[in-house]
This record gives C-alpha cells, structure tokens and sequence, in this order.
C-alpha cells in the first residue's frame, strides 16, 4: 500500500481522501493552516477510526500531545484526545 493518497472511511462512515500527497487544512475549529493528510497529521495510530485518537488531521501546532514520561511508543493526538486520556 502506497501513503501518498488512499481513502480513509471515518467511524461515522464519512469517506475522505487521505496520505501525504492530499493536501486539506487542520482539522482544528477555527485554523486555517494547510497540510497534508499524511500519517505525521494523524491523532491516533492508524487512519480511519483508530482506538488511541479521534483520526482526525492536524498541522503541528493542534498535534503532539502525548505521554512523553511513558516507555510504550505513544501516538500524536490533538489536544481534545489527549485530555480524555486522563
């Protein structure tokens, strides 16, 4: 499976398209930053409706929160995702 664009069906059944070549812009209420759909703007491990995150695509200021203290490899989550974890 290549990453440069595929589709990605949301827990909602939503059908987007997705991978590093799709450009979008953050998923965040209220950006407007461009990105890519790539795996690096993922919450979550895996694309679709992923247990550790929402699936959503975030640029870098609205992605990156994690459990940095723990020693298991943590996904990137949004804010709103990582604040439930606790």
């Amino acid at each position: 499976m290549g990453y440069a664009y595929y589709t990605v069906t949301r827990a909602d059944g939503t059908e987007i398209e997705a991978g590093y070549d799709v450009t979008a812009t953050c998923e965040q209420v209220g950006c407007t930053e461009e990105i890519a759909r790539g795996l690096d703007n993922l919450c979550g491990s895996e694309p679709g409706a992923p247990e550790d995150g929402c699936g959503g695509y975030f640029c870098s200021r609205h992605l990156g929160y994690r459990d940095w203290e723990s020693e298991e490899p943590q996904p990137e989550n949004c804010k709103s995702c990582f604040e439930k974890r606790d």
